[in-house]
């Protein structure tokens, strides 16, 4: 958290910092709100997922998602599966052994900046 803040305070974010706030997210966004930074949490549910993870397809598909070659995200975007609920949504998942934190800390980062703005967005992703 600490560093989420001082990476905010250097980047003079104006708007605000989407967070997943599902389970214990809940108490992250607390935090983060206590500690001033502008969160607006989002709970994963079938639904949010099925509409960030189109957006970030949509986003790819029409080339105003552009992501620097990563052999690691690249991985995890092409990791994720779905299937069909019997409702009729879209359910997904990660195969055991696999991650998909990155894939939805894009997807939500996507949506995020598209409920702002528009045009490109070019990311680089830093490795840890």
């Amino acid at each position: 958290l600490h560093r989420l803040i001082r990476r905010q305070r250097q980047m003079c974010i104006r708007d605000r910092v989407y967070a997943d706030k599902t389970g214990v997210g809940d108490y992250i966004v607390e935090d983060m709100e206590r500690a001033g930074i502008p969160v607006e949490g989002i709970t994963f549910t079938l639904r949010t997922k099925e509409e960030m993870a189109s957006l970030l397809k949509q986003g790819m598909e029409d080339g105003w998602i552009k992501i620097y070659y990563d052999p690691e995200i690249l991985n995890e975007l092409n990791t994720v599966k779905f299937e069909l609920t019997k409702d009729g949504r879209i359910k997904f998942y990660h195969p055991e052994g696999t991650h998909d934190d990155r894939f939805w800390s894009l997807a939500l980062a996507i949506a995020a900046y598209k409920k702002k703005s528009g045009g490109t967005l070019v990311l680089k992703v830093k490795r840890q």
